[in-house]
């Protein structure tokens, strides 16, 4: 296997994907509270971060 060249502008940690199973953050939860509010929609508590991130941004859609 080829080294890599060092990239010093490149950390690590962001180059790890993110875990599909990572439950949303707690400001999503907040997000996606207002959001089902504002447009009569129903909260799931139980979506992932990324689940969330596509809801937030449908009920924003919506919202206007």
């Amino acid at each position: 296997m080829a080294k890599q060249p060092d990239r010093p502008d490149l950390d690590p940690e962001d180059a790890l994907p993110d875990d599909p199973r990572e439950p949303m953050t707690d400001v999503q939860a907040a997000q996606l509270r207002d959001l089902a509010d504002k447009t009569g929609a129903e909260y799931d508590e139980s979506l992932t971060s990324g689940e969330a991130e596509e809801r937030i941004a449908d009920l924003a859609r919506r919202a206007g």
